[in-house]
């Protein structure tokens, strides 16, 4: 008679909070430093903007204070989001037991289980989703605020109209991007 097995565990996967660290490092967006990533925030933060302006005048005894100091911010919110799964790992065993007993014969980019298939499968497929959605994201339930629509539908953004580039104009193009930035 087989023995008689009791599991009450509450397990959610205790790597379930790196999963989603790593798809965030994954994402090109966040590897290469394009954008910050603010810490800590729940629910909503604002973003200071500072501006400065004055120019110079010619010395003279005296005080004459000039110029202007401008602080704005924006608001950023931030959105719930999950990621479901069930798998049942019998459907992947003889290609994992295989690896894990080294019966192939070269060391090829095969995991060595079906928890690091998946977990590396998760997360390039998470980062490239998550990179996406950062830029083009129309805030849906499902997507996050892009930040191209975001700059579209900001006033304050500087737009620059462009047409396709193509070999023949693209410092063109480049100079219209290059004469749009603000001296300040």
């Amino acid at each position: 008679m087989a023995t008689t097995q009791t599991i009450s565990s509450e397990y959610k996967g205790a790597l379930a909070g790196d999963i989603f660290i790593q798809a965030f490092k994954k994402a090109d967006t966040i590897s290469k430093r394009c954008i910050t990533v603010l810490p800590n925030v729940i629910g909503s933060a604002m973003l200071p903007k500072l501006s400065y302006s004055a120019d110079f005048t010619a010395s003279a005894c005296g005080f004459d204070p000039t110029g202007t100091v401008g602080y704005t911010e924006k608001e950023v919110a931030t959105k719930k989001f999950k990621v479901q799964h069930e798998l049942c790992k019998e459907e992947f065993h003889q290609t994992f037991a295989a690896q894990a007993l080294n019966l192939f014969g070269a060391d090829n980019d095969i995991p060595q289980t079906i928890q690091e298939a998946i977990l590396s499968a998760m997360i390039s497929n998470l980062g490239a989703k998550l990179d996406s959605q950062m830029w083009n994201g129309d805030n849906s339930t499902d997507q996050m605020a892009g930040l191209l629509p975001q700059f579209v539908a900001d006033a304050t953004v500087v737009d620059v109209v462009g047409t396709t580039v193509t070999k023949a104009n693209v410092v063109a193009e480049l100079d219209k991007v290059y004469n749009a930035i603000p001296l300040r």
